[in-house]
């Protein structure tokens, strides 16, 4: 055998070994993101960037990719406040980071357990790789679940020295054996004391309002033991309620009792100010006004007591609940100019195929 066929067996020896190796070599899983969502209990001057940009920056990495999977691990907190808030946090993000060549089933979001604070991992996996394993540093045995209560006011708003404060009994539930002591910054309480609800009546005809502290025993250590509330007693409006960015089950309830009030008082408006975000723009303006109303369809209000009001802007999505008693309108209060607003670029449209 000559040099020539000699050297060319090596050739194609070693080409086949080198792409035997190559097959043999997996593509990696990258992880494109991992981080917490707490409150810390001070301020800083350097704060990490939001939820929604780090989701928005995972998305636009997604759009270049082709043939990959992303996977959304989220791990709750080992203190369970809310038991819907982080499993809904991730589907959104899924749905956000979809897009034309990312199909919706190829984002795939998985529950990774529990760890000190509600955390979040962004991964990017290929085809044939591995799925990345979720690490979770608590066990369920090791979990522990405080209440989720909100104190509300219900102002006899056709009176002027009558107020009723009551918590959320259903998430009362979750206590074994709770004591309840209520205080008031004005007023006396004349029933009520150790219940669920109170009466309030007043002595001072010029208070505006009133303040119902709960201190609850009965909770886990680690759980808030205080809870307040505000009630707006005389005016012709009221600020029913007011809340941030919170999960639809929450928002829903929150309505629900502001229609019952609304019920309670035939001849009030309502009014509801929805305020977007400054890193999601009129998108979630539109997303909670679409909200608003399919649920006010859903429970057959009559819409002509209801409107509905874009507020402007905040640093969280956010909405405010009033009520009217004649023509004055409730001034919304944006801390956020436009100016200084994300506009989200419009989705891509998928190019036509070729016939």
């Amino acid at each position: 055998m000559n040099k020539i066929n000699l050297t060319k067996i090596f050739i194609l020896s070693l080409l086949f070994a080198v792409v035997s190796i190559s097959a043999q070599i997996k593509p990696q899983t990258l992880k494109f993101d991992e981080f917490e969502i707490s409150n810390p209990q001070f301020h800083s001057l350097y704060r990490e960037i939001t939820v929604a940009q780090r989701a928005e920056r995972f998305a636009k990495h997604l759009r270049k990719q082709t043939g990959v999977k992303a996977y959304i691990i989220y791990y709750q907190a080992r203190i369970i406040e809310n038991n819907s808030g982080i499993r809904y946090l991730a589907d959104s993000i899924k749905s956000g980071v979809s897009n034309e060549r990312l199909a919706y089933d190829d984002v795939v979001v998985v529950d990774g357990g529990f760890r000190e604070n509600d955390a979040f991992e962004f991964w990017i996996v290929p085809k044939n790789a591995d799925l990345p394993a979720p690490t979770p540093t608590f066990a369920k045995s090791e979990t522990f679940q405080c209440a989720n209560l909100s104190v509300y006011g219900y102002p006899a708003l056709n009176k002027t020295d009558e107020v009723i404060f009551s918590v959320n009994s259903y998430d009362l539930k979750v206590i074994e054996n709770p004591t309840l002591t209520w205080k008031v910054s004005a007023g006396e309480m004349v029933e009520g004391q150790g219940k669920d609800s109170i009466k309030v009546k007043l002595n001072d005809s010029t208070q505006k309002r009133v303040t119902a502290f709960l201190e609850i025993e009965g909770l886990p250590y680690p759980c808030p033991k205080v809870f307040t509330g505000t009630a707006e007693i005389r005016g012709k409006l009221f600020l029913i309620d007011s809340f941030g960015n919170i999960p639809n089950g929450e928002t829903k309830a929150r309505l629900d009792a502001f229609l019952s009030t609304m019920q309670d008082n035939p001849t009030a408006k309502g009014y509801v100010i929805i305020y977007g975000s400054r890193a999601s723009g009129a998108r979630s303006i539109e997303s909670k006004n679409r909200l608003y109303t399919s649920y006010f369809t859903f429970r057959n209000v009559d819409v002509s007591r209801i409107t509905i009001m874009n507020g402007g802007y905040r640093e969280q999505t956010s909405g405010e609940l009033w009520l009217a008693f004649g023509d004055e309108k409730p001034v919304p209060t944006p801390t956020v100019d436009r100016q200084f607003v994300e506009v989200p670029k419009p989705a891509r449209k998928p190019r036509p195929r070729r016939k």
